[in-house]
């Protein structure tokens, strides 16, 4: 007789604690699943690494201290993202001057997908 209470005993303790954990291990195997787009903080860090490399080009080609902003507009999973650049010697350029310098910054990518980049150039 005591063997089957034991057994009993046993097979429910066993039912009962695979009833609470189910659950924690279901939820670990199929897990919330990596998701394949990017946090904000990550777009945020890349966009940053973005101006920040725009305005080393532009210090490098002697245009110091630019102003440089970068605006975005997102819109069915995709971003477009402009480059808006202030500098008094690039403000005096013609416009195959300008083209030449959007032509060299576009060089540099930023490091997202689903996205576009444009220049343009503020003028007082």
């Amino acid at each position: 007789m005591k063997s089957s209470n034991m057994l009993r005993r046993l097979i429910i303790v066993g039912t009962a604690l695979f009833l609470l954990l189910s659950p924690i291990a279901g939820s670990r195997v199929l897990g919330k699943g990596k998701s394949t787009e990017p946090d904000a903080a990550y777009i945020h860090s890349v966009e940053q690494e973005y101006v920040l490399a725009i305005r080393e080009s532009l210090t490098e080609m002697g245009y110091t201290n630019a102003g440089v902003t970068l605006t975005k507009i997102s819109e069915d999973g995709f971003t477009h993202y402009t480059v808006t650049i202030h500098h008094r010697r690039i403000d005096r350029m013609d416009e195959t001057g300008r083209q030449a310098l959007t032509d060299v910054l576009l060089l540099e990518q930023m490091d997202l997908e689903h996205c576009s980049v444009g220049i343009q150039y503020l003028e007082y």
